[in-house]
């Protein structure tokens, strides 16, 4: 348990005991008002908030720490899994294809197609299908609604 951990469980006891806050802020050189907030925090099993603490993940592509899992990790996992049951490979090709930077008008014809194709019929939201063809969700969706 850490040092502030092992204070806040002080003054609770402390508190129970009967005295005052004032004493408290002067015993552990505190405000009156951080007594009053530390007395209002949640009664918690200590232990287990510390095996929690210790227990922290860090993930490396995000560079942050969680206390279960990345949530974006968790996110692209999903997402992937979603573009895998309904990517074949000619879909996967596709999308490679065109991903590419590339203005000419049959492609972006064939880009709006694909756009058109994965949200109708897999459902796909402009965010998943823009990371799919490496583009902008703004970009799909204005390319999804022109005629």
């Amino acid at each position: 348990m850490n040092r502030i951990q092992q204070r806040n469980i002080k003054i609770k006891k402390l508190r129970e005991q009967g005295i005052i806050l004032s004493e408290i802020a002067k015993k552990f050189k505190i405000s009156n008002e951080r007594v009053r907030q530390i007395l209002l925090l949640p009664k918690t099993n200590w232990t287990n908030y510390i095996v929690n603490v210790v227990n922290v993940k860090y993930c490396k592509t995000h560079k942050k720490t969680y206390l279960t899992s990345c949530q974006y990790c968790k996110i692209k996992k999903e997402y992937k899994k979603r573009i895998n049951k309904l990517a074949d490979k000619f879909l996967e090709i596709e999308c490679q294809r065109l991903s590419r930077p590339d203005r000419r008008a049959e492609i972006v014809c064939q880009r709006k197609m694909l756009i058109k194709y994965l949200r109708d019929k897999h459902r796909l939201s402009f965010l998943e299908i823009a990371r799919l063809l490496k583009r902008d969700h703004t970009s799909v969706s204005s390319l999804y609604y022109k005629n």
